[in-house]
């Protein structure tokens, strides 16, 4: 069977979500071909879509290695064949054979298919971008790991900064996904959304749907926290730049922060990664207190470009907007070194304190 490779690999891109080398379940590091669609399952992902081959061919082939060598191809169409036991890709004199396991083992009977399908609303996904940069990924707590969907708003909070977006999210009741499962949506570009009592699904206008698990366990009340009130302050718009240059060592991190500092005078950026540090300090208008505080580089651009209006109170940095809410908690000195190392992550300051 002939295929367009482009084609190919954004049938296998789209539902790589659903992939984990881990071996979490069965048949969870690999394509799983049934139908004519592929499918992806990691116990907290289940994603399937078209698959371009031929209805009659089942089997589960190993993902990683599938598409690492689709993408070092050129040619615009390939062949692929199957046996037994392998399958092949050919093309212009290379051949690879990968392991095909033509028993569908993945347990995609976990997954309950939604039977009512909503749209949803224009700036969901934008919502959903914005708001997921504020949930943690290695959080001790586990619904700050999460982003929290109720029916009239999004938010997340990781100890240092919590976002809301006020938006209709199509769900009957607050639920909590994890960032990690769900910050997948945006790419796909999905336009409905459906519910059952495990997964909260969506899906494409492709006829790609991704289903992330839900959990309903309670979330805090964070309103009161959001109605703080403060001093107003303009951020420089030349911060989003700095925070470009400054997201080239901070994206290297498990979790994506940049430090900000305020000075009566000046603005400092500062960040650290793997393969080193960056500093920029600008001149400013601002002379209020000293302030210093840690944010997602994303996020700061995006305040800075919509929300360059804020106020300062003790504890906390606020951008509001007509949909959304922002905070960054404050830090001293000090505190910021702790809240960055690791042995720090578990004696972070807790949302009361707040």
């Amino acid at each position: 069977m002939r295929l367009p490779r482009e084609k190919f690999i954004c049938a296998l891109e789209s539902v790589k979500p659903g992939i984990s080398p881990e071996g979490i379940v069965e048949q969870s590091s690999c394509f799983v071909f049934n139908e004519g669609k592929v499918y992806t399952f990691n116990d907290e992902v289940c994603c399937h879509g078209p698959s371009l081959l031929d209805k009659a061919f089942s089997g589960a082939i190993p993902g990683e290695k599938l598409l690492a060598f689709l993408h070092k191809l050129k040619e615009e169409e390939i062949q692929v064949e199957a046996s037994s036991s392998e399958f092949a890709v050919i093309s212009r004199g290379k051949r690879a054979w990968f392991t095909l396991e033509k028993e569908i083992n993945m347990p995609l009977d976990m997954v309950e298919k939604a039977k009512e399908w909503k749209p949803l609303k224009a700036g969901f996904l934008d919502a959903v971008n914005l708001v997921q940069q504020c949930a943690g990924k290695n959080q001790p707590q586990f619904f700050l790991n999460c982003v929290h969907l109720s029916p009239n708003w999004l938010e997340a909070c990781d100890q240092f900064q919590l976002c809301r977006w006020q938006i209709a999210t199509g769900v009957k009741e607050s639920t909590l996904v994890r960032q990690t499962s769900l910050n997948s949506i945006v790419s796909l570009g999905v336009t409905e959304c459906g519910e059952t009592e495990s997964w909260i699904h969506f899906r494409n206008t492709n006829g790609v749907t991704i289903s992330c698990r839900r959990y309903l366990q309670k979330y805090p009340d964070l309103t009161k926290v959001l109605n703080t009130n403060g001093v107003p302050i303009t951020l420089p718009k030349y911060l989003a730049e700095a925070a470009e240059r400054a997201n080239i060592f901070s994206e290297e991190n498990i979790k994506n922060y940049v430090i900000v500092e305020l000075i009566p005078g000046k603005v400092k950026v500062e960040s650290y990664g793997i393969s080193g540090r960056f500093r920029e300090i600008r001149k400013s208008k601002y002379q209020g207190e000293e302030i210093k505080f840690l944010i997602s580089p994303q996020l700061l651009i995006e305040i800075t470009k919509n929300y360059s209006k804020c106020t300062v109170s003790k504890n906390c940095l606020k951008a509001e907007g007509d949909s959304c809410i922002y905070l960054a908690y404050l830090f001293q000195p000090d505190e910021i070194e702790i809240a960055q190392s690791e042995k720090g992550a578990t004696n972070e300051r807790k949302l009361k304190e707040h």
